[in-house]
Protein backbone atom coordinates (compact mmCIF):
# COMPACT_ATOMS: atom_id res chain seq x y z
CA UNK A 1 0.00 0.00 0.00
CA UNK A 2 1.45 3.30 -0.87
CA UNK A 3 1.90 6.39 1.64
CA UNK A 4 0.11 10.01 0.75
CA UNK A 5 3.50 11.02 0.19
CA UNK A 6 3.74 8.48 -2.40
CA UNK A 7 0.83 8.85 -4.24
CA UNK A 8 1.39 12.76 -4.66
CA UNK A 9 4.50 11.65 -6.01
CA UNK A 10 3.16 9.91 -8.54
CA UNK A 11 0.67 12.40 -9.10
CA UNK A 12 3.30 14.85 -9.61
CA UNK A 13 5.37 13.02 -12.05
CA UNK A 14 1.63 12.22 -13.86
CA UNK A 15 1.12 15.83 -14.21
CA UNK A 16 4.64 17.23 -14.86
CA UNK A 17 5.28 15.09 -18.04
CA UNK A 18 1.49 15.15 -19.49
CA UNK A 19 0.75 11.95 -18.60
CA UNK A 20 -2.81 10.36 -18.50
CA UNK A 21 -3.91 7.09 -16.71
CA UNK A 22 -5.26 4.32 -18.07
CA UNK A 23 -6.94 1.31 -16.74
CA UNK A 24 -6.30 -1.89 -18.29
CA UNK A 25 -8.67 -4.52 -16.57
CA UNK A 26 -7.40 -8.04 -17.31
CA UNK A 27 -8.87 -11.12 -17.77
CA UNK A 28 -8.63 -14.74 -16.13
CA UNK A 29 -6.14 -15.19 -19.32
CA UNK A 30 -3.80 -12.66 -17.89
CA UNK A 31 -4.56 -10.82 -21.26
CA UNK A 32 -5.64 -7.06 -21.34
CA UNK A 33 -9.13 -6.39 -21.73
CA UNK A 34 -10.29 -4.63 -25.09
CA UNK A 35 -11.79 -2.08 -22.93
CA UNK A 36 -10.40 0.47 -21.18
CA UNK A 37 -10.78 3.44 -18.98
CA UNK A 38 -9.20 6.97 -18.77
CA UNK A 39 -9.20 8.62 -16.08
CA UNK A 40 -8.91 12.68 -15.98
CA UNK A 41 -7.38 13.75 -12.61
CA UNK A 42 -8.35 17.40 -11.59
CA UNK A 43 -5.07 19.50 -10.45
CA UNK A 44 -6.75 20.30 -7.25
CA UNK A 45 -6.22 17.13 -5.80
CA UNK A 46 -3.18 18.19 -4.52
CA UNK A 47 -5.47 20.57 -1.86
CA UNK A 48 -6.37 17.07 -0.47
CA UNK A 49 -3.00 16.01 0.35
CA UNK A 50 -2.44 19.87 1.71
CA UNK A 51 -5.81 20.17 3.73
CA UNK A 52 -4.94 16.59 5.64
CA UNK A 53 -1.50 18.29 6.69
CA UNK A 54 -3.30 20.57 8.10
CA UNK A 55 -5.57 18.04 9.96
CA UNK A 56 -2.98 16.00 11.31
CA UNK A 57 -1.43 19.16 12.62
CA UNK A 58 -4.44 20.10 14.32
CA UNK A 59 -5.07 16.49 15.88
CA UNK A 60 -1.50 16.06 17.18
CA UNK A 61 -1.74 15.33 20.61
CA UNK A 62 0.60 13.92 23.49
CA UNK A 63 0.35 10.47 24.52
CA UNK A 64 1.20 9.51 27.74
CA UNK A 65 1.82 5.74 27.65
CA UNK A 66 2.75 4.43 24.16
CA UNK A 67 3.07 0.92 23.37
CA UNK A 68 4.80 -1.76 20.85
CA UNK A 69 5.89 -1.61 17.83
CA UNK A 70 7.29 1.98 17.32
CA UNK A 71 7.72 2.84 13.47
CA UNK A 72 9.85 0.60 11.67
CA UNK A 73 13.24 1.62 10.97
CA UNK A 74 12.24 2.72 7.08
CA UNK A 75 9.82 5.12 8.26
CA UNK A 76 11.93 6.01 10.77
CA UNK A 77 14.65 7.01 9.01
CA UNK A 78 12.25 9.13 6.55
CA UNK A 79 10.40 10.81 9.51
CA UNK A 80 13.84 11.65 10.95
CA UNK A 81 15.62 12.76 7.38
CA UNK A 82 12.05 14.80 7.16
CA UNK A 83 12.22 16.50 10.32
CA UNK A 84 15.87 18.12 9.73
CA UNK A 85 13.89 20.20 7.50
CA UNK A 86 13.22 22.61 10.15
CA UNK A 87 14.22 26.21 10.01
CA UNK A 88 18.16 26.48 11.07
CA UNK A 89 19.54 29.87 10.64
CA UNK A 90 22.53 29.79 9.43
CA UNK A 91 22.48 26.25 8.56
CA UNK A 92 24.38 25.70 11.60
CA UNK A 93 22.75 21.85 12.20
CA UNK A 94 23.25 22.89 15.89
CA UNK A 95 21.90 19.48 17.03
CA UNK A 96 22.53 15.98 17.34
CA UNK A 97 20.34 13.15 18.65
CA UNK A 98 20.26 9.56 20.54
CA UNK A 99 17.97 6.99 19.24
CA UNK A 100 17.45 4.18 22.54
CA UNK A 101 15.13 0.97 22.27
CA UNK A 102 14.95 -2.27 23.02
CA UNK A 103 17.64 -4.04 25.77
CA UNK A 104 19.21 -0.34 25.67
CA UNK A 105 16.69 1.27 27.76
CA UNK A 106 17.61 -0.37 30.52
CA UNK A 107 20.79 1.67 30.54
CA UNK A 108 18.96 4.84 30.31
CA UNK A 109 16.35 3.43 33.33
CA UNK A 110 19.67 2.88 35.42
CA UNK A 111 20.66 6.46 34.90
CA UNK A 112 17.69 7.39 35.92
CA UNK A 113 17.73 5.53 39.02
CA UNK A 114 20.79 6.77 40.11
CA UNK A 115 19.76 9.87 39.41
CA UNK A 116 16.99 9.81 41.41
CA UNK A 117 18.90 8.09 44.46
CA UNK A 118 21.57 10.94 44.23
CA UNK A 119 19.03 13.88 44.76
CA UNK A 120 16.77 12.11 47.27
CA UNK A 121 17.64 12.95 51.08
CA UNK A 122 16.49 9.55 51.78
CA UNK A 123 17.41 5.83 50.04
CA UNK A 124 14.60 4.84 48.84
CA UNK A 125 14.29 1.45 46.52
CA UNK A 126 10.93 2.24 45.46
CA UNK A 127 12.18 5.48 44.41
CA UNK A 128 14.31 3.91 42.57
CA UNK A 129 12.48 1.28 40.89
CA UNK A 130 9.70 4.06 39.50
CA UNK A 131 12.63 6.14 38.05
CA UNK A 132 14.09 3.22 36.15
CA UNK A 133 10.80 2.19 34.94
CA UNK A 134 10.08 5.74 33.43
CA UNK A 135 12.74 4.61 30.43
CA UNK A 136 10.14 1.78 29.64
CA UNK A 137 7.22 4.26 28.98
CA UNK A 138 7.50 3.88 25.00
CA UNK A 139 9.25 1.08 23.15
CA UNK A 140 11.18 4.25 21.21
CA UNK A 141 13.26 6.97 22.97
CA UNK A 142 15.02 9.69 20.92
CA UNK A 143 17.17 12.05 23.25
CA UNK A 144 17.35 15.75 21.55
CA UNK A 145 20.45 17.40 22.29
CA UNK A 146 21.61 20.78 21.37
CA UNK A 147 25.45 21.50 20.79
CA UNK A 148 26.26 24.98 20.70
CA UNK A 149 28.63 26.18 18.22
CA UNK A 150 30.13 29.72 18.27
CA UNK A 151 28.48 32.40 15.88
CA UNK A 152 28.09 36.48 16.64
CA UNK A 153 24.57 36.10 14.20
CA UNK A 154 22.96 33.06 15.80
CA UNK A 155 22.64 33.37 20.05
CA UNK A 156 22.60 30.21 21.99
CA UNK A 157 18.65 30.85 22.53
CA UNK A 158 18.25 30.63 18.72
CA UNK A 159 20.25 27.35 18.52
CA UNK A 160 18.32 25.60 20.94
CA UNK A 161 15.03 26.55 19.25
CA UNK A 162 16.80 24.97 15.83
CA UNK A 163 17.01 21.84 17.60
CA UNK A 164 13.76 21.74 18.83
CA UNK A 165 12.07 22.45 16.13
CA UNK A 166 13.75 18.85 14.81
CA UNK A 167 11.94 17.51 17.65
CA UNK A 168 8.93 18.77 17.18
CA UNK A 169 8.85 17.46 13.46
CA UNK A 170 9.65 14.14 14.42
CA UNK A 171 6.40 14.28 16.85
CA UNK A 172 4.39 15.58 13.51
CA UNK A 173 5.81 12.65 11.86
CA UNK A 174 5.41 10.02 13.98
CA UNK A 175 1.66 11.44 14.17
CA UNK A 176 0.91 11.68 10.87
CA UNK A 177 2.31 8.02 10.36
CA UNK A 178 -0.24 6.68 12.57
CA UNK A 179 1.87 6.33 15.85
CA UNK A 180 2.75 8.76 18.84
CA UNK A 181 4.84 10.04 20.95
CA UNK A 182 5.07 12.75 23.97
CA UNK A 183 8.09 15.64 24.66
CA UNK A 184 9.10 15.02 28.26
CA UNK A 185 11.93 16.76 30.07
CA UNK A 186 11.93 17.05 33.68
CA UNK A 187 14.71 16.90 35.96
CA UNK A 188 16.61 14.32 33.85
CA UNK A 189 17.35 16.22 31.39
CA UNK A 190 20.01 18.85 33.44
CA UNK A 191 21.07 15.72 35.55
CA UNK A 192 24.93 15.15 35.51
CA UNK A 193 24.60 11.59 35.86
CA UNK A 194 22.12 11.63 32.97
CA UNK A 195 24.56 13.62 31.03
CA UNK A 196 27.31 11.53 31.49
CA UNK A 197 25.81 8.76 30.92
CA UNK A 198 24.86 9.70 27.53
CA UNK A 199 28.19 11.40 26.94
CA UNK A 200 26.76 15.02 26.43
CA UNK A 201 29.82 17.15 26.60
CA UNK A 202 30.05 20.81 28.11
CA UNK A 203 29.05 22.24 25.18
CA UNK A 204 25.55 20.34 24.65
CA UNK A 205 22.43 20.78 26.52
CA UNK A 206 19.66 18.22 26.83
CA UNK A 207 16.55 19.55 25.40
CA UNK A 208 14.07 16.43 25.95
CA UNK A 209 13.20 13.00 25.72
CA UNK A 210 10.87 11.80 22.68
CA UNK A 211 9.56 8.85 23.81
CA UNK A 212 7.49 7.43 20.42
CA UNK A 213 5.36 4.25 20.12
CA UNK A 214 1.89 3.07 19.26
CA UNK A 215 -1.06 5.10 20.37
CA UNK A 216 -3.64 3.62 23.08
CA UNK A 217 -6.79 2.73 21.28
CA UNK A 218 -8.71 5.84 23.28
CA UNK A 219 -7.09 9.25 22.28
CA UNK A 220 -8.64 12.35 24.40
CA UNK A 221 -10.96 14.82 22.83
CA UNK A 222 -9.04 17.68 21.85
CA UNK A 223 -11.28 21.29 22.08
CA UNK A 224 -10.23 23.32 19.34
CA UNK A 225 -8.08 26.89 20.67
CA UNK A 226 -9.53 29.98 20.45
CA UNK A 227 -6.98 31.46 17.98
CA UNK A 228 -8.26 35.20 19.21
CA UNK A 229 -6.16 33.98 22.48
CA UNK A 230 -2.45 33.78 20.76
CA UNK A 231 -3.09 35.46 17.35
CA UNK A 232 -4.02 39.05 16.22
CA UNK A 233 -2.94 41.10 12.58
CA UNK A 234 -0.81 44.29 14.45
CA UNK A 235 -2.77 47.79 14.00
CA UNK A 236 -1.38 51.35 14.43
Amino acid sequence: MLFRSEYKKVLNFIFLHSLRIVLAPVNLSGKISQSSAVIVIPHNIFLLFDKEFIKVMGNRQSFSRLFDPPPDTKLMKDILVASLRSPDHMGLRPYRFILISGEQRNKLGELFAEHKLDISVDENPEMSHVAKQKAFRAPLIIVGIVSFQENQRVPRWEQKIAAAGVIHNIGLGVYASGFGSIWRTGDFASSDIVRKGLKVNSSEEIIGFLYVGSRPEKQRKLKPAAIDDFFSYWSD
